[in-house]
């Protein structure tokens, strides 16, 4: 090996040292370091032949890492590696080898009962809208969100801590209902208008109907 290649070899094998990289990656780095074409590419090519470098490899350490350990989405672990310029064909074969649809929605859901309870204590439209956000931001699908969702809505244990949840969420609503009607007054001319937007509010806030239904007849009352 040339005397340039050797030095992009062992200069890419220390990059590798802190931790698994992408071949498009390694060349990158050794193009920073003024490294021309081929000598990177002979480099790479050594590497990859010892075993330093696979994609393959690659591609299967990310998926475990941001997927099953860091509970980030199918979408979000794709755009990830194809940022770090692997393959798009070999990015799909690694996540349905290892990031299967029902391991990711296992994953998906094993996050939604977990944010459940730490909002356990708001209305559960406005937990869904936020669990929703947060899904999505992590790179998970509409379908496997609207799942998510779903099981949220239809859990006897979410059911039990709402209905637990039922007085104290009636004093909330009520109160911000209050807020909004003395605003609206001061807003609209008639009461039609003034509790017209004391029902947006609510809902905006992701009061359940019936509780904003409730609520409007406490405070025509």
């Amino acid at each position: 090996m040339k005397e340039p290649e050797k030095k992009a070899f062992e200069l890419g094998v220390r990059y590798l040292s802190y931790r698994n990289r992408s071949a498009k990656e390694i060349k990158d780095y050794l193009r920073k370091k003024e490294f021309d074409e081929k000598a990177l590419e002979k480099a790479v090519q050594k590497m990859q032949y010892y075993g330093y470098q696979n994609d393959e490899t690659y591609v299967k350490e990310i998926i475990r890492q941001k997927g099953e350990v860091a509970g980030k989405g199918n979408k979000m672990i794709k755009n990830f590696l194809l940022d770090k310029g692997v393959d798009e064909e070999l990015i799909e074969k690694g996540l349905n080898e290892h990031y299967p649809r029902d391991l990711e929605m296992e994953v998906a859901l094993r996050q939604t009962f977990k944010f459940f309870k730490s909002k356990e204590k708001l209305p559960l439209n406005q937990i869904k809208s936020k669990l929703s956000q947060r899904l999505a931001s992590r790179g998970y699908s509409f379908e496997i969100i609207k799942v998510c969702l779903d099981e949220l809505s239809n859990s006897p244990e979410v059911q039990k801590t709402m209905k637990e949840q039922e007085e104290p969420h009636f004093e909330k609503a009520l109160n911000e209902a209050v807020k909004a009607r003395e605003k609206g007054k001061k807003k609209y001319k008639n009461d039609h208008q003034v509790y017209g937007k004391v029902y947006e509010t609510l809902m905006r806030k992701g009061f359940e109907r019936e509780m904003i239904q409730r609520v409007m007849e406490q405070l025509k009352e």
